[in-house]
């Protein structure tokens, strides 16, 4: 056999066990590619968010949930749970020249899932798919009046994770942009999603402008990548 050949065998034999242990994920994985909504032009659902608050601003254990809105229905599509705030950057305060101030934050959360559901764009078989939050940002941006009365806040979400059953596909480059909308003691409507289990206080808002890739992990594109040579290096013999 010629050292080609004997590479082609290598190399084919590798990938098999690659694709021999994709097949049993079979075809319930999630399918691959990027996600865009409604905001952007795709057919992912913007969404809902309501945060309960220890205080005033954000400070470490808060929780928030997150679900999709159909413009009826919360949760239909996704929905993220309990992802709590692990810590808190000041990142500047501006003062602007009508007496009003701008101050920005940095807030790094941990834990939590995202429950991707069955029927979106990303299914494959009619069932959810489970995704622990491995990363959870969001750069918040709070505007105060001359009195320094809190007026409105937006901020720009980041949020990465992990497949629960499906080890090598990960959710990344996850953004999202959040508007604020109200802040108790103002009751807080019906159709956001419910505060966190233990608090009944905090604030609610939008989100949209969502986008995210479901992708194979590095390693796994990396075989498939051979599995492409193993294939050139056989029509080659």
């Amino acid at each position: 056999m010629s050292h080609s050949h004997q590479v082609g065998l290598a190399l084919l034999v590798g990938v098999g066990f690659v694709f021999a242990g994709m097949a049993g994920e079979a075809v319930a994985s999630p399918t691959l590619g990027h996600y865009e909504s409604g905001t952007l032009g795709g057919t992912v659902l913007d969404g809902r968010v309501t945060e309960g608050m220890v205080g005033f601003p954000p400070a470490v254990g808060d929780e928030l949930h997150a679900a999709s809105w159909n413009g009826a229905t919360l949760a239909t599509q996704w929905e993220i749970t309990g992802v709590k705030v692990s810590a808190v950057s000041a990142l500047g305060v501006e003062n602007l020249s009508n007496g009003h101030q701008i101050v920005r934050y940095l807030i790094d959360y941990a834990d939590g899932v995202m429950n991707l559901k069955a029927g979106g764009p990303w299914d494959a078989d009619g069932a959810d798919y489970l995704v622990d939050v491995d990363h959870y940002s969001v750069t918040l941006t709070l505007w105060f009046d001359s009195s320094a009365k809190f007026v409105s806040g937006t901020s720009v979400i980041e949020v990465e994770g992990s497949f629960q059953t499906y080890p090598t596909y990960k959710l990344e480059f996850g953004l999202a942009s959040g508007v604020y909308r109200g802040m108790s003691p103002t009751s807080k409507p019906a159709d956001y999603p419910s505060f966190p289990t233990g608090f009944s206080v905090g604030t609610w808002g939008i989100v949209n402008n969502m986008q995210f890739d479901i992708t194979p992990e590095p390693a796994t594109l990396t075989l498939l990548t051979i599995g492409g040579l193993a294939l050139v290096l056989r029509r080659r013999r």
